[in-house]
């Protein structure tokens, strides 16, 4: 259309080799399009090499749960307080991998895909307010993309009061 408004138009009666091979053409292109398409749904994304829908069960080995007042206050030890879950010692974790490579805990709850290196594979949540929590994951992997252990991490900062107060729970799973 804008060719033929400059002066300029392609005819196929004029150039008729042009017209037959595009013709010609259109059947094989497409039949290699339909070829491709299978293999790009069939090729699975993963996320760090795991897989959606992959389980990954651990036993919990330790429980740390500490907790600081002010900035300079002295760590100790504390009870474990809402909204951060309660695991035991001995206890079973499953870790499924979500579509979008998140994990969900259990079904408790779940922490989105940071990033992944050819050792482990790092999951963070962040949550800001006056209540602020910070939930990370870290599933550290032998060869060929095995899980081998985990240390799920909650840190809670509540900054209502005078001082701030800390609380952090650490999980070690194997």
């Amino acid at each position: 259309m804008l060719l033929s408004v400059i002066g300029f138009r392609l005819n196929p009666v004029l150039i008729p080799e042009l017209v037959v091979p595009m013709k010609q053409l259109l059947l094989p292109i497409a039949s290699i399009a339909c070829l491709f398409a299978p293999l790009q749904q069939a090729t699975a994304k993963t996320f760090g090499g795991f897989s959606a829908g992959q389980k990954i069960t651990m036993k919990v080995v330790t429980v740390t749960s500490t907790k600081r007042i002010g900035y300079f206050g002295t760590e100790t030890k504390a009870p474990i307080q809402n909204p951060i879950p309660k695991f035991k010692k001995g206890q079973s974790v499953t870790f499924t991998v979500g579509k979008k490579g998140e994990l969900d805990v259990s079904g408790k709850f779940s922490v989105p895909f940071a990033h992944a290196s050819k050792t482990q594979n790092e999951y963070n949540y962040y949550k800001a307010g006056a209540t602020a929590i910070n939930r990370n994951i870290e599933i550290i992997k032998a060869a060929g993309n095995k899980p081998k252990s985990a240390i799920m991490s909650f840190f809670i900062t509540k900054t209502g009061g005078v001082e701030p107060v800390f609380t952090s729970v650490v999980y070690g799973l194997k």
